[in-house]
């Protein structure tokens, strides 16, 4: 597969508003599990104050926007994080239509993209992995990754998807029980859904994308140890480097041919 298809810019378009939007629901997701309330129920409020907020405010980056950095009605400022969420999906939505095009896995692919989005702005603020983010999102891939493997005539995609979850999961299970404190059960589960996602197109993405997540976690932590942010005893959260990593080697022209020179 070509590292881009040539895809149009009206379709390029179509999908990154489509990013932004769906990064509106992500932050309202972001949101709702912060203040532990129900993640589809009940009337958007402002995530600082707790009021009733107009509906322009459920629009981070116009929101951001308009009011100069703060919220209207209680002068709270918009964290930059909120209008980024929504920046990123819209990225990550043109990135992905670009690479794959409109085949039968993209549905699974954009699911994954926005998910990953919203584990990782909980994880960078909690220091957690959302269960009631990743349960749904490892439903929807199951589903997805199913109807992909059906229409693609591609039956045992199936079996290695599952190896692919094992592969990444029990590794990283193994270390959290080695070195306690090292790796949550988030992150194992997060690893099993990045590794069903990866092993679609073949294990090798699997391990290069858990090896990136690593690279990625090693290099931010020593960066921010030298400017002083973090010292040694310090853990950082390991979602967003394992999901920049998942994501980023669904770019890498050929893995296979990577691992096998």
């Amino acid at each position: 597969m070509p590292m881009f298809t040539e895809a149009r810019p009206l379709v390029l378009m179509v999908f990154a508003f489509g990013g932004l939007v769906t990064g509106v629901l992500a932050n309202v997701v972001v949101h709702r599990d912060r203040a532990r309330v129900p993640l589809f129920a009940g009337r958007f409020v402002c995530p600082d104050c707790g009021k009733p907020s107009p509906f322009y405010e459920r629009l981070p980056l116009i929101s951001y926007l308009i009011g100069g950095g703060k919220r209207r009605r209680c002068g709270d400022k918009v964290r930059v994080r909120d209008p980024l969420v929504e920046v990123v999906c819209a990225i990550g939505w043109a990135l992905v239509i670009a690479r794959f095009g409109l085949t039968a896995v993209l549905p699974a692919l954009l699911v994954f993209t926005t998910t990953l989005v919203v584990v990782s702005a909980v994880d960078l603020d909690e220091r957690r992995i959302p269960n009631k983010v990743l349960t749904p999102a490892g439903v929807a891939a199951a589903v997805l990754l199913l109807g992909a493997a059906l229409v693609e005539g591609e039956p045992f995609a199936i079996g290695r998807m599952l190896a692919g979850a094992l592969g990444y999961a029990v590794p990283m299970f193994v270390l959290g029980v080695v070195a306690p404190g090292s790796m949550g059960m988030g992150d194992v589960k997060l690893a099993a859904y990045l590794g069903s996602h990866l092993a679609w197109f073949s294990l090798g993405h699997v391990l290069v994308g858990a090896f990136l997540g690593f690279l990625i976690g090693a290099i931010l932590g020593l960066l921010l140890i030298a400017v002083r942010k973090k010292d040694r005893k310090d853990t950082l959260p390991f979602g967003p480097s394992m999901s920049v990593g998942g994501f980023l080697v669904l770019f890498i022209a050929s893995v296979p041919a990577l691992l096998n020179p």
